[in-house]
């Protein structure tokens, strides 16, 4: 748990910074993951959701969205 919310706060700050739209999009895919793995349902989907709007088909994000419903 404690390394899951190190990893979300990592992520979040590598966000924050700014990058290449192509990393933000992995950034953005691997906060959900994190997120997910924390429990923390609501904030993974709004990122899945991020993702999804930037690139519709990266990795499985719509596999991800179909399954908060």
């Amino acid at each position: 748990f404690c390394c899951t919310r190190v990893c979300v706060s990592l992520i979040r700050e590598r966000i924050a910074a700014g990058d290449s739209d192509e990393a933000m999009v992995a950034l953005r895919y691997d906060l959900g993951e994190a997120l997910l793995a924390a429990g923390r349902d609501a904030e993974a989907r709004e990122a899945f959701s991020k993702v999804a709007a930037i690139d519709p088909g990266f990795r499985d994000v719509a596999e991800r969205l179909a399954r908060f419903g």
